[in-house]
């Protein structure tokens, strides 16, 4: 039976189902034993069992007090009210499958037990009360149609389920599936496919868009999944690797619009899923988010690292909170989410790699927490939306184009701890206009401020040594430099064209020249046309 839909219900006749009674009375008064019982209100009890393979059963009844045994207790009666919701176990999570509300057919009390008779969807069941702790129903669950309860993931109905269909090698998978006809995300093809390796499985899949396949890959036995080894399969909806696996490559599911879980068999030893995200199996690192998710994602406490690509490409992605417990976040974590809106990043977090948050065209804004020691290169690159970002106090670096192409950015202070400000960091930021470098920058490398258009002035502290070739190339509105006090900057060190000359702002020698014998001080020049630079 496939991992992602479960058949609730056909419970076979006289199955057992041990039952507790949660947050009721007990079930006998402590009124004193003979005559009628008192007249008061009814009450509604609650019971809850579970089967055999985890489902969960809430009977929530009517009772009222009535004669038993010579004392007062409270039974359900002909005519009582009740409400019974059946639950899928899935992964170590309940989602509700049905739930109906009726009245008592009968009931039978023989004064050691309880018959109470039901009728559901127009099939009888029974349920027998020993005590408060112990029941026994007999019968199926079923819909409205008369069939037995079948619920997806999210315990939404489906209309039917049908064994998978298996296949023993990918050839003949591909020519079963180009014959099928396009169905639908919420009626896809069940698919069990036994093979020693996935051949040309991606091109099957992506050439057959339109046909949902949920992939069970439990009885094969490769042993590693390829770099984009599924890479735009948007028919996709689920997949199951098997036990053999022992490694996944980078971005292994890209631009899988469709795929909602990425199961592990539950013998693998190197993978875990839960909820359809794959971790390893420690439950330390999390693997793959599978790209279909829509909803916003709180990573799990006790995750410490978020894998490379582990959110690649989740287009539809809205936001995630990552705990205190998380210490790294990988390359390309979170590269083109572009739905993502918000991102909490806990207070552990020492590394952001290479490119981790690249492309998140509708970010709007970022805290960098003052953990984090390392910020990689492209980190926050093409992030257009992106106005506001707070860097930590132990960031010691701004890599390489961290931050280029963030055209909505007016504002950066950076912060003392940082030493070296990378080539083209804020390239293309033409709305920055205010620039705060810290006083423990001593490196402003090549075109790091190239093309920030909107810039009019800028500081450099004095502990600045080294302002790179074309460092603010193309600031064509920048008409005012100061360098601090102190200010001592080698000539060899001063890169040639670091500052605009001329209408278009390309970069000449005039400052330079100028600061080579005036030093510290303001440097200006008469309009945003103007190549000369001079001393006021």
């Amino acid at each position: 039976m496939k991992n992602t839909l479960k058949l609730f219900g056909i419970i076979a006749m006289a199955a057992i189902i041990v039952f507790s009674m949660a947050a009721c009375p007990s079930p006998t008064s402590p009124a004193a034993s003979g005559g009628s019982p008192p007249a008061t209100a009814p009450r509604t009890a609650t019971y809850v069992g579970e089967d055999a393979a985890g489902n969960r059963y809430t009977l929530e009844i009517t009772e009222r007090l009535q004669s038993r045994s010579g004392r007062n207790a409270y039974t359900a009666q002909d005519g009582d009210s009740f409400k019974l919701t059946v639950e899928l176990y899935n992964s170590g999570n309940y989602r509700v499958a049905l739930v109906y509300e009726g009245t008592v057919d009968s009931t039978v009390d023989n004064q050691t037990e309880i018959k109470i008779k039901i009728t559901v969807n127009n099939e009888p069941l029974e349920i027998t009360i020993i005590g408060a702790a112990m029941t026994v129903i007999t019968g199926k669950i079923v819909d409205e149609e008369g069939d037995p309860v079948i619920v997806d993931d999210e315990g939404n109905p489906v209309e039917e389920i049908k064994p998978a269909i298996v296949f023993d090698s990918v050839a003949s998978f591909g020519e079963w599936l180009a014959a099928q006809p396009a169905n639908t995300a919420a009626t896809p093809y069940d698919v069990k496919l036994n093979v020693s390796d996935l051949g040309n499985l991606k091109n099957i899949l992506s050439s057959n868009s339109g046909k949902y396949v949920f992939l069970d890959l439990s009885g094969s036995t490769f042993t590693s999944i390829g770099n984009s080894a599924f890479s735009n399969c948007t028919s996709l909806a689920s997949i199951t690797i098997p036990n053999s696996v022992t490694s996944i490559g980078n971005s292994a599911f890209p631009g899988c619009t469709s795929l909602m879980a990425i199961n592990a068999d539950a013998a693998n030893t190197a993978y875990i899923s839960v909820d359809g995200v794959l971790y390893n199996k420690s439950k330390t690192t999390l693997v793959i988010y599978p790209t279909g998710k829509t909803e916003a994602f709180a990573i799990p406490n006790g995750i410490t690292s978020i894998g490379d690509y582990a959110f690649y490409l989740c287009a539809s992605l809205a936001g995630v909170t990552i705990p205190n417990s998380v210490t790294s976040i990988g390359y390309g974590a979170f590269n083109s989410c572009t739905s993502l809106a918000s991102v909490t990043i806990g207070n552990s977090v020492t590394s952001i790699g290479d490119h981790a948050f690249s492309s998140c065209t509708i970010l709007a804004s970022i805290t960098i927490p003052n953990s984090v020691t390392s910020i990689g290169d492209y980190t926050f690159a093409l992030c257009p939306s992106l106005t506001s970002v707070i860097l930590g106090n132990s960031v010691p670096s701004i890599g390489y184009m961290a931050f280029y192409g963030c055209t909505s950015l007016t504002s950066i202070t950076i912060p003392n701890s940082v030493t070296s400000i990378g080539y083209s960091a804020f390239y293309d930021c033409t709305s920055l206009a205010n620039i705060t470098i810290g006083s423990g920058v001593t490196s402003i490398e090549n075109l790091a401020f190239y093309g920030c258009t909107n810039l009019t002035s800028v500081t450099i502290p004095n502990s600045v040594t080294s302002i790179r070739p074309d460092a603010f190339m193309c600031c064509t509105s920048l008409v005012s430099v100061t360098f601090a006090t102190g200010s001592n900057i080698p000539d060899a060190n001063f890169g040639t064209s670091a500052f605009p000359e001329g209408i278009n702002g390309y970069g000449g020698n005039t400052l330079k020249n100028a600061y080579s014998t005036g030093k510290a001080g303001t440097y200006t020049r008469p309009s945003t046309s103007s190549s000369t630079w001079t001393k006021s």
